[in-house]
This record gives structure tokens, C-alpha cells and sequence, in this order.
């Protein structure tokens, strides 16, 4: 069936592609499969690293799922016998740090914001 094919396609071409076709020697044609051929070896390389480091992403991020569910479990079984009054209090602490640093970092990004505008300003003028 292909060897069909080219020969209806070589039919189709003028005269002007058939003597273009004839100047090529053997050693051209070769060339230019080679070239094809590693071509195709370095994409194939490529997905073939592609694969491998997607599927080594999956492991890295099934084990860190997998410690970071495992620590909650721990955590969920430590405080189940607890109350939800003493579980709130024991965490109150480690909640106000936590709220405190979030309104120092807004008020620390607004102070950057308004220094890079005074700067911009300054440069403006």
C-alpha cells in the first residue's frame, strides 16, 4: 500500500520536482534519515525523562500526603478524648501568634507599598 502511495505521489510531481529529486545521491538521503533518526531519539529522550520525573513527582507527593495525613491522624487521636473547650484553650496561645503575625505582615506590606510609591514619586519628579 505505501510503496502505492509514493508512486502516485511521484506521478503528481512536475518535471522542475522530478530533476530536483534526481540531484540527490544516496549519501543525502541517508543524511537527511539520520538527522530524522536523532531527531527522533533526542524526543523520545526528552519524554522518556519527562515520564520519569512526573512519576517521581507523584511519589515525592504521595510520601509527603502521607506524612502530613499520618501527623494529623496522630494529632486527631492525642486530643479525642478532650473536650472542644480544652482543645480551644490549649491552642488559644498558638492562635493569638499566629493572628499577631498576620496583622504585622498587612502592615508590613502596606509600608512597603507606600515606600516603593514615595520612591516611584520621587523618581517621577
Amino acid at each position: 500500500k505505501s510503496k502505492k502511495a509514493i508512486a502516485q505521489t511521484l506521478s503528481t510531481l512536475t518535471g522542475d520536482d522530478q530533476a530536483q529529486l534526481g540531484r540527490l545521491t544516496m549519501q543525502d538521503i541517508d543524511d537527511v534519515w539520520t538527522s530524522i533518526d536523532q531527531l527522533y531519539m533526542i524526543s523520545s529522550q526528552f519524554t522518556t525523562e519527562t515520564i520519569g520525573s512526573m512519576a517521581q513527582l507523584e511519589v515525592d507527593r504521595k510520601e509527603t500526603i502521607t506524612r502530613y495525613l499520618t501527623s494529623l491522624v496522630r494529632d486527631l487521636v492525642d486530643i479525642a478524648h478532650r473536650l472542644p473547650e480544652q482543645i480551644e484553650q490549649e491552642l488559644k496561645a498558638d492562635v493569638w501568634q499566629v493572628n499577631t503575625q498576620i496583622v504585622r505582615n498587612c502592615g508590613w506590606h502596606k509600608e512597603l507599598a507606600a515606600r516603593l510609591e514615595v520612591t516611584a514619586l520621587e523618581e517621577r519628579l
